[in-house]
Parts: structure tokens; C-alpha cells; sequence
């Protein structure tokens, strides 16, 4: 894979001249991960952050019991303890593959060190992550002020993903991991499902929700 070309596909970088890529990717190294393989846990020192290249990271915590509460789930091109950039110590979750993928990490030491030799940098990479702001934004309004299947269908639309005509939502987490991100117990998650499917929005199979339209899916958003 090639880090510069991949790296500039990315809001935090979008806005970095060429010689900027460069130096950022200079640093950076790739690591591949199979299913259900560890980031990095809880207590880690925060030494990296990470870029999602392939495949799907769950962010979670653990109990004592070993109970998962699911945070994140990231797919390809989001920013994992980005954090660590601004002065955490230690990661304070645990993240693992929820599919064979692929992760691009770029040490904290180094980026910083770049940041304090080219403070104009830092308004350049301000600029980009403005745009994660306003994403997170997008995400409390839809939590908070849309009905369950208004959630689903932004929730999906916004993760989908696109081969040639086919366009469809991996289903790698489970189900109830997926009601949970949506604040919706597993029963709601079904019925808004079966609600989709009944409409001919969508259709499951071998662990994709594919949309048939995705025009019309985009419409149904709004409904």
C-alpha cells in the first residue's frame, strides 16, 4: 500500500502539502491484524495513533468479568486514539479486529516532534479535524432527536460501502453490538430491520445488508 496516497484521503491530513505527507509518512508503518487480533488494550502506553485502512476496529471496555461495552466500531479511513496526540498517556479502552484488516500507525513522539518544528502545522491539521467535529455533531443529533429507523438508515448510509453497482453495510459486529452503538435495544434493531426489508430497501446476505438503491435509501433518512 502506498501510506502517502493513502494518507491523503484522510480529513486530519486533507489540508498538508506534499513535503508535509511526506514527513508523516515517513514515520508511519502498517500493521495487519486478524479477526479478534488485539490494537492495542486498556492500560497500553499511548505511544500511536491509527488510521483504519482494511477491515473494521471495535473500540470497547471490559469488566472484570470480561463483559464488552462496545464505544466505537471504525471502519476503513477513521482515526483511532487520536488522542494520543495531545498528551495521553495511556490508551484507556482496548481495541481489536472485528475482521482480517489492515492499520496504518504513526507514532505519537514523532508527529509531535513535527508539530513543534512547523507550528503552522497545527492549523492545518485544526482545519481537518473541524470536519470530525461537525461528524460527531451529526452523530449526538441522530442519537438524540431521530427515531430508531431514522438511526439505522444514517447509521448504515453513512458506513456503506461500494464494489462496482453493489452497494451494502458489513455486518461485522453482532447484531446487539450494533443496537448498542445505536442506542436501541436488539428488539428495536429487528423490527427496524424487518421494516427495511419488508420495503425492499434492503436485503441480508452472508453477513452484508445490501441496499438496493441507494438513492432511495438516502431518502428514507429523511422519512
Amino acid at each position: 500500500m502506498n501510506i502517502i496516497n493513502f494518507l491523503k484521503t484522510i480529513f486530519l491530513f486533507e489540508h498538508l502539502s506534499p513535503n508535509e505527507m511526506a514527513l508523516v509518512a515517513k514515520n508511519a508503518t502498517e500493521i495487519k491484524l486478524k479477526k479478534n487480533g488485539f490494537l492495542f488494550c486498556d492500560g497500553d502506553p499511548a505511544d500511536a495513533f491509527f488510521v483504519v485502512a482494511l477491515g473494521t476496529i471495535k473500540v470497547f471496555k471490559a469488566s472484570a468479568s470480561g463483559a464488552e461495552q462496545p464505544l466505537h466500531t471504525q471502519p476503513a479511513r477513521s482515526l483511532i486514539a487520536e488522542a494520543a496526540i495531545f498528551g495521553l498517556d495511556y490508551y484507556p479502552a482496548n481495541a481489536k479486529a472485528l475482521e482480517d484488516s489492515l492499520v496504518v500507525r504513526i507514532p505519537k513522539k514523532e508527529f509531535v516532534d513535527m508539530i513543534h518544528e512547523r507550528p503552522a502545522l497545527s492549523l492545518k491539521l485544526m482545519a481537518g479535524y473541524s470536519k470530525r467535529l461537525r461528524e460527531f455533531v451529526r452523530t449526538i443529533e441522530n442519537l438524540s432527536l431521530n427515531n430508531p429507523q431514522q438511526r439505522l438508515s444514517s447509521h448504515i448510509l453513512g458506513n456503506l460501502r461500494t464494489e462496482g453497482k453493489k452497494h451494502y453495510y458489513p455486518l461485522s459486529t453482532s447484531k446487539k453490538e450494533l443496537a448498542n452503538i445505536l442506542g436501541m435495544t436488539p428488539e428495536t434493531l429487528s423490527r427496524c430491520l424487518k421494516i427495511m426489508k419488508n420495503k425492499k430497501l434492503l436485503s441480508e446476505k452472508n453477513g452484508e445488508l445490501i441496499v438496493a438503491s441507494k438513492e432511495k435509501f438516502a431518502r428514507c433518512c429523511d422519512d
